[in-house]
């Protein structure tokens, strides 16, 4: 039994081989439309014109300078990912690796369509510097239809290989339960019960199960209460993103201030990058009020910067922090209950076994005899109907 996921892997391995030599063939044309994309994207970065007015409009070609660099950071992300979950380790056998490093690539081509469509005043704008996005993405794109096409072909046998590795999963854990069962008839003769015991157990149970739930009550409203506050701070800065946008464009400081407002979080939690958040927005409302930031009602933006100035942001990430800080400590005491609990169990389940009458051990003990050898069947003629293999399993 011990030898049998080992001998299947080495079958289906040796089964597959065509399919996975085919599919390793076709993987360094993918990679080179990944590499052409690359390039791609680094003639992008470089280029230093300005979008066409004349397909996206005037009103556009500011907001497309600006999001050209967001667009290709974006890509570059997508593609380091991708090759980072490529080498990642995944299934016992080549085919479900192969498995896996399709859906690697297959999501890669989903999330450049999808930034295409996020950035699409950049990819109309810029049309004609990315006839290398075309291409490269087309190869790209027939290589992992390729890929997938050849993979599709051995589905249906590693289907097979699956099926037969659950059956073996079965009449392995069958066999240990079956072990265990053995063990306990044969320490079982010498163990009296303990009604007592049992009682003062359940009760103490009881006990621990009544606080458990108190606890989780509590954790469930730290957690609407810790989401509360977040949403509040959201709806203050969500209404100066565009603001930000504008502003980001007129100041041309180094530090984007709508990439504070995307990492809010992380920015809010950082003494040095809260005050420059302070600054800038300061800055921002006094070139609103000046008439260097256009926008659509420069008084109510202006009052809603204020009401952010004064609303004490850092006094509701103080008290973020302290709901987390006993969030985290209440999870850690239902953790800690919830190894008691197990204790508890384990305490109840060597009980009923001295309370629970010998012949009920005996029964079960017959049944998993009689289904383990079924199961040892019927892997037999799954080795033979599926891989033409004559095999026995004592």
């Amino acid at each position: 039994m011990g030898d049998l996921q080992q001998y299947l892997t080495e079958i289906f391995e040796s089964f597959s081989e065509p399919v996975a030599r085919r599919c390793y063939s076709i993987k360094p044309r993918i990679e080179s439309g990944i590499a052409m994309f690359e390039k791609a994207i680094e003639s992008l970065e470089s280029y230093k014109g300005d979008p066409e007015e004349e397909l996206i409009g005037p009103a556009s070609v500011n907001s497309a300078k600006t999001q050209k660099s967001h667009y290709t950071e974006a890509l570059k992300s997508f593609i380091a990912s991708a090759k980072s979950d490529e080498h990642g380790s995944y299934g016992d056998t080549r085919y479900e690796r192969l498995e896996y490093e399709k859906t690697v690539y297959q999501s890669l081509i989903s999330k450049i369509l999808s930034s295409n469509s996020t950035f699409k005043s950049v990819v109309i704008g810029y049309s004609s510097q990315l006839d290398g996005f075309k291409k490269s993405f087309s190869y790209i794109e027939r290589g992992v239809a390729s890929f997938e096409a050849e993979l599709s072909k051995g589905s249906e046998r590693f289907r097979q290989y699956e099926y037969v590795r659950n059956a073996i999963s079965h009449a392995r854990s069958t066999s240990d339960e079956l072990a265990e069962i053995s063990s306990m008839l044969s320490k079982s003769e010498n163990v009296q019960p303990d009604p007592e015991k049992m009682n003062k157990i359940k009760a103490d149970e009881a006990s621990l199960n009544s606080k458990i739930s108190g606890l989780r009550d509590r954790s469930a409203y730290l957690s609407s209460e810790i989401n509360r506050a977040y949403s509040e701070i959201d709806q203050l800065l969500q209404r100066i993103e565009r603001a930000a946008r504008k502003y980001d464009y007129v100041s041309a400081q180094k530090r984007k201030f709508s990439d504070y407002l995307s990492n809010r979080y992380a920015m809010l939690e950082n003494e040095s990058d809260y005050s420059d958040f302070l600054k800038m927005l300061e800055d921002m409302r006094d070139r609103i009020s000046k008439g260097e930031i256009m926008v659509k009602n420069p008084q109510d933006e202006i009052s809603h910067i204020n009401l952010i100035l004064g609303s004490g942001i850092s006094d509701n990430l103080e008290s973020i922090a302290s709901l987390k800080s006993e969030k985290a400590s209440i999870d850690g005491e239902i953790e800690a209950h919830g190894g008691e609990i197990r204790a508890i169990e384990m305490e109840k389940s060597k009980n009923d076994y001295t309370l629970g009458s010998k012949a009920q051990l005996s029964e079960r003990k017959a049944s998993l005899e009689r289904e383990l050898s079924q199961a040892k069947l019927a892997i037999e003629k799954h080795f033979r109907d599926y891989f033409g293999k004559e095999i026995k399993i004592p």
